[in-house]
């Protein structure tokens, strides 16, 4: 669930999307998504989001936009990214369901944003398309997720921290024994000569 979306997305209920400047057949439009960290749009809130694109459809300077949905003939339509969209009547675009479900073949998703609902497209025409911030699953939004790491970086800092005062330490200590070591320099004692002039002594001249 996206709580704050980016710079140039669009939140739609609780989802960010990205209207594309560039044009593309469907599989190009899925590429340049994924090479964003994007899915080609899968919205779960399905509802919502077509009435934004209805509401908002001013906004947008092209009149289709390629969406996630994709259908081979005899197959249901799947949509890409790990949302699972459910697709009840009244999102396809009146006089496009009949079409859109008897397909003979492979056929695309896009969304007009001057009517509402999901119309069937050709694939290989080339449109503008939307990409979607893909959902976080539950098991990465958990406070998990971020706890080993922080402990990780609390423990190298601690060691870092460790290191650092046992090398200061040691070049304390040494320090100290050498001043100690040059203050216990022996000193050497003067001795006086002895004398042996005679003449001069106090008793050479008794």
């Amino acid at each position: 669930m996206a709580e704050m979306c980016s710079r140039n997305y669009n939140k739609i209920g609780d989802e960010c999307f990205v209207f594309s400047k560039d044009v593309g057949n469907w599989t190009m439009a899925q590429e340049a998504c994924s090479q964003q960290g994007d899915i080609l749009a899968a919205p779960r809130d399905m509802n919502t989001f077509l009435g934004h694109i209805e509401s908002q459809g001013h906004l947008y300077a092209h009149p289709v936009y390629f969406v996630g949905g994709y259908k081979d003939p005899g197959a249901d339509w799947i949509w890409q990214g790990q949302n699972v969209v459910n697709l009840p009547n009244e999102y396809w675009a009146k006089g496009n369901l009949g079409i859109a479900q008897n397909a003979k073949s492979s056929h695309c998703t896009a969304v007009w944003p001057e009517k509402y609902g999901l119309l069937k497209w050709n694939c290989s025409n080339s449109i503008k398309y939307i990409c979607q911030k893909p959902d976080i699953p539950d098991h990465l939004q958990s406070n998990t997720c971020y706890t080993i790491p922080i402990f990780a970086t609390i423990i190298v800092l601690l060691m870092c921290l460790i290191v650092g005062l046992s090398i200061y330490a040691y070049i304390v200590r040494r320090r100290f024994q050498l001043s100690v070591s040059t203050n216990k320099a022996p000193v050497q004692s003067v001795r006086c000569p002895l004398r042996h002039d005679s003449e001069n002594s106090l008793y050479g001249q008794l």
